[in-house]
């Protein structure tokens, strides 16, 4: 176990969320564990990942729509998560060959300035953000 998952799990622990995350561990060179889990955004379930590695980068995705970009809406679709990706620096939107629009956050750290915490404020800013934008996005989706 690398350091940064020790600090997380400890982190869900001490604030009994050990069981809002399943964990997937990775047989890589980055030693990398996925904490899974979705979020509650205008009754639909949207999956979030955490990704935590040895590396100096901790990502947070969440996948907003799937497989819901089309040849009819992808302008529409790329011009508002653009709008988004211009107004919004903690966090950018990408649409992926498949039509889903993913957001995603990127942390640097390091295994001793790694903070829980930080994630868990980055999570609840990314889910206040869905919540208003929520039915302006799917308008154009």
């Amino acid at each position: 176990m690398h350091a940064k998952e020790q600090k997380f799990n400890d982190f869900l622990q001490v604030n009994g969320l050990k069981d809002v995350f399943a964990v997937q561990r990775l047989e890589n060179e980055l030693d990398t564990v996925l904490y899974l889990s979705y979020i509650d955004i205008h009754k639909e379930k949207m999956p979030l990942k955490l990704v935590l590695d040895i590396s100096g980068l901790v990502f947070i995705q969440v996948l907003v729509a799937e497989k819901a970009v089309k040849k009819f809406n992808r302008v529409k679709v790329l011009e508002k998560v653009n709008e988004y990706n211009d107004t919004y620096k903690l966090f950018k939107y990408y649409v992926d060959e498949a039509g889903n629009v993913t957001l995603e956050s990127c942390m640097p750290t390091t295994d001793e300035l790694f903070q829980p915490d930080m994630v868990k404020q980055i999570i609840d800013i990314i889910i206040n953000h869905l919540e208003e934008t929520y039915y302006d996005l799917q308008k154009v989706l």
